[in-house]
């Protein structure tokens, strides 16, 4: 038996997986009395890498400072198509059949599990002559396809029940991976090859609702971490009244907000005003906050700052394990949960310089596998790695061996 599997572009395909593309979003929301939500939509598509099958999106996660986020729709639509190739390899006729399984799978950010379409799809019976030795042609010979298997397949969620991972001036990351097989039954001497060029569009819709008013008299509202502990609030205002009221509100998720404190306005104030508020955590301070000013007039009027975030990290979350430790050759990067976005990595020799450094895209992962350079000499060193979105940093000793 001879059996080969490749992806190989070819023009009919080509043409069909270009013919449609859907342009409905899937993300529905409704904002407060039923309106509906805004929305900010990126959309992307391309042929798939015939080298590993597989590809990584990288999308910028959403502004809090447009409005609140409601919920997130993902969608992708996947084309395949496939051509495959028999020739009977016998002395004599044979009746073969072809069985074809391939799995598309998504997986990142604020999938918990992957959206997956699983396909199985079978073909024959082919009556074949008894092999004439020239391949690829005569009756020995069946040619099959381009048959479309999937046709703008459409995989998707919505997802409204936890949405802070996709908040923030970061990215989020979504990788793709179509992985087939195929079985040939009615003799074990046959010669096979399978062709298949594959397409995929995805879509990130984000649904929010609009801050109710901006408070345009507040200005370079700033959020900054004091310690490890509390969150130093500042604004000025520009033509204050002094009848104003200032609530602040602290978020966990973007969406819901609560009340942490109040100031009131400086009745001394002629026309600007400059304030400062400190928000002290508890000891199970982690992870990410959001802060905003709600300016109530004298009339109960409120009017929102644009919202301001910062991260914390506990040395609960993302628990970072190192191994092997002596290492030679190879040592493997662990997150206790999956991460996404970039991570950069940085080998530093005893005297703190860095001897080397690379960008990982962790698409999902909580796993790196780092080459050691042979140029690195054994001895002492410090791995020092950073979450390119949250900015948290790690440094642990390094035996190289």
């Amino acid at each position: 038996m001879k059996q080969h599997y490749s992806k190989l572009p070819f023009l009919m395909a080509l043409i069909l997986v270009l013919a449609y593309i859907p342009d409905k979003a899937q993300a529905q929301c409704n904002c407060s009395g039923g309106q509906p939500p805004l929305t900010v939509v990126y959309d992307t598509s391309g042929l798939i890498p015939p080298a590993n099958d597989s590809t990584v999106y990288n999308f910028r996660q959403f502004d809090p400072t447009l409005g609140t986020l409601v919920c997130v729709g993902l969608e992708a639509w996947v084309t395949g198509i496939v051509r495959m190739r028999l020739e009977n390899d016998e002395i004599y006729p044979i009746n073969y059949t072809i069985k074809y399984t391939r799995s598309d799978k998504v997986s990142g950010t604020g999938l918990g599990t992957p959206l997956q379409n699983n396909l199985t799809k079978n073909y024959g019976p082919y009556p074949l002559a008894e092999s004439d030795y020239i391949y690829f042609f005569g009756p020995d010979y069946k040619a099959i396809g381009p048959d479309t298997v999937l046709f703008n397949k459409l995989i998707s969620t919505t997802i409204s029940s936890n949405v802070t991972p996709f908040l923030g001036a970061g990215v989020v990351t979504y990788s793709y991976r179509v992985s087939g097989s195929t079985v040939v039954t009615g003799s074990s001497n046959y010669i096979f090859s399978i062709n298949s060029i594959d397409r995929l569009r995805f879509r990130l819709t984000y649904s929010y609702c609009p801050n109710n008013l901006l408070a345009a008299g507040i200005k370079d509202f700033a959020a900054t971490k004091k310690g490890s502990q509390a969150v130093v609030l500042g604004w000025t205002t520009q033509e204050e009244e002094s009848t104003n009221n200032y609530e602040i509100e602290s978020s966990k998720d973007g969406r819901v907000f609560q009340s942490i404190g109040s100031v009131k306005a400086n009745s001394e104030a002629t026309a600007d005003a400059k304030y400062e508020y400190q928000h002290n955590l508890t000891q199970s301070v982690g992870g990410k906050y959001f802060y905003r000013i709600k300016q109530i007039s004298a009339n109960g009027e409120a009017k929102y700052s644009a919202v301001r975030t910062v991260v914390f990290d506990n040395g609960k979350t993302e628990k970072f394990a190192l191994y092997p430790n002596p290492a030679r050759g190879r040592v493997n990067l662990e997150w206790s949960g999956a991460l996404a976005g970039d991570m950069r990595v940085e080998i530093l020799n005893n005297a703190g310089q860095q001897v080397y450094v690379k960008t990982f895209e962790m698409a999902g992962s909580s796993m790196i596998n780092l080459d050691i350079p042979t140029t690195i000499t054994p001895g002492l060193y410090f791995i020092r790695t950073k979450d390119l979105t949250t900015n948290v940093q790690r440094l642990t000793k390094l035996v190289i061996q």
